[in-house]
């Protein structure tokens, strides 16, 4: 919704369409967006919000994640909730009109987010990493180290390029992960970087990137983490600011926004420091 965010502005709230939890939102542009949630619903928009439209996702359980690589080509994740336990993979071609539901192949794999540079080449990740060349007919699990931290879940994926991108994760109370491909994908190094789960990533650049860490009891201060050496080291400075950052991005070069519960995390300097902005109701 970055169209209705300004620095000095305010937040626009939208009527929800539904009275379910709404847990992703994923937009291609200012008009044309996708929520999804709670018991399978998926909603479409094609005004910016004004208006929702309810699509037929074919399944009734919990929407994890949402892709969209252009307005009639996206796929949603979501976790069965019977027997045989996985992950369940959504596919359409014609804007979420119609939603094609294929399992992952192996039982008792849990995705979290997913991935596509084009039509045919991909990545999902969650209890594992693995990769499509074939728009997602077949899965290929990628190599990854054996770090401390490496099998902990992947909750999303940040590519600068093909060749080079990050994925980011990790487990309450037990450790935040970034792992990072330099060969498109094919291996993954891992590197704890906080005492709790990352949610997302911000690229700046080949060299540079950005994520915040929080402790979801409030007994520690929000971490704010960077790489400038393209992920080869990452530093923590603790803010003297309390809760979780879900989604971080940057509308422009210097001003960034993260999603932090009942608030918003704002910076004007490229993330070197960071301010509460709360919304209308809290």
């Amino acid at each position: 919704f970055s169209s209705f965010g300004y620095a000095q502005g305010n937040w626009k709230k939208l009527d929800s369409p539904t009275d379910k939890l709404l847990r992703h939102v994923f937009f291609i542009d200012s008009t044309t967006g996708w929520s999804a949630g709670e018991d399978g619903i998926i909603f479409h928009t094609s005004n910016g919000g004004s208006n929702w439209e309810e699509q037929n996702s074919t399944v009734n359980t919990f929407i994890v994640a949402l892709f969209f690589l252009n307005e009639n080509l996206g796929w949603a994740l979501t976790l069965r909730d019977t027997p045989p336990f996985g992950t369940t993979i959504l596919k359409t071609t014609n804007s979420g009109s119609e939603w094609l539901a294929e399992n992952y192949p192996e039982d008792n794999v849990f995705m979290n987010t997913i991935f596509f540079f084009d039509s045919l080449n991909g990545w999902i990740g969650g209890s594992k990493i693995a990769g499509t060349t074939d728009g997602g007919f077949t899965w290929v699990d990628a190599s990854v180290d054996s770090g401390f931290v490496s099998n902990l879940p992947v909750l999303n994926f940040n590519f600068y390029n093909r060749q080079f991108g990050y994925a980011c994760g990790g487990f309450i109370d037990f450790a935040g992960v970034v792992w990072r491909t330099i060969d498109f994908g094919l291996n993954w190094s891992s590197v704890g970087v906080s005492p709790d789960q990352i949610f997302d990533m911000f690229v700046f650049d080949s060299l540079n990137a950005i994520t915040l860490s929080g402790d979801p009891e409030g007994f520690f201060g929000i971490g704010n983490i960077k790489t400038i050496d393209a992920g080869e080291n990452w530093s923590l400075e603790v803010l003297p600011l309390f809760g979780l950052s879900f989604a971080i991005d940057f509308r422009t070069d210097t001003e960034g926004w993260s999603a932090s519960g009942p608030k918003f995390l704002f910076t004007s300097d490229k993330g070197e420091t960071w301010i509460e902005k709360t919304i209308a109701d809290s």
